[in-house]
């Protein structure tokens, strides 16, 4: 398994166990180390942050998406 994948399982794992801190962490070091490119998993952050209300930094992960998807149907438009 891919070091990245095991931080991501780890994360979903800490959250399930209620340890939101730590599954912060570990999504954060995720999101290092894959350059912020997993959809999902930017709003899993969302999801954990806004539930630690950290309104700002969820709502950044949120429009990190909104980007992405919109970056992605431009390039759909364009076919």
């Amino acid at each position: 398994v891919e070091e990245h994948n095991k931080l991501l399982l780890d994360a979903k794992i800490a959250l399930l166990s209620g340890d939101g801190a730590d599954a912060r962490r570990l999504l954060g070091q995720y999101h290092q180390q894959t350059q912020y490119t997993d959809p999902a998993a930017l709003m899993l952050s969302a999801r954990v942050m806004a539930t630690q209300g950290m309104r700002g930094e969820a709502k950044s992960m949120i429009q990190r998406v909104i980007e992405m998807r919109r970056a992605g149907l431009d390039a759909y438009r364009m076919l």
